[in-house]
């Protein structure tokens, strides 16, 4: 089973409609998808199955990158659309 980390670099809407095209076009086991979103956005993809959440109060913050290590994904998937409130979110 894939691991998939989806980082937040988009709106809500868009990261769960990717989440969703994602779940369908998986053959065989669906793939085990995580979130790396802001503590503000995290209730738009609480109700969405197959999709655990990790939230980010600060995207800066020294553990997170080692924490995310530890989970081994296999794929992370970012958005680069422009929009500016997502900046730090790339960076990580």
């Amino acid at each position: 089973m894939k691991r998939i980390l989806i980082v937040e670099t988009a709106s809500p809407k868009r990261v769960l409609h990717t989440v969703r095209r994602i779940l369908a076009a998986a053959p065989g086991p669906k793939p085990e998808i995580s979130i790396l979103c802001l503590q503000k956005s995290r209730a738009a993809f609480v109700e969405q199955s197959g999709v655990a959440t990790i939230a980010c109060t600060d995207p800066a913050a020294p553990g997170l990158i080692e924490e995310l290590n530890r989970k081994h994904f296999d794929l992370l998937y970012a958005f680069w659309t422009g929009e500016k409130q997502y900046r730090r979110m790339k960076l990580v």
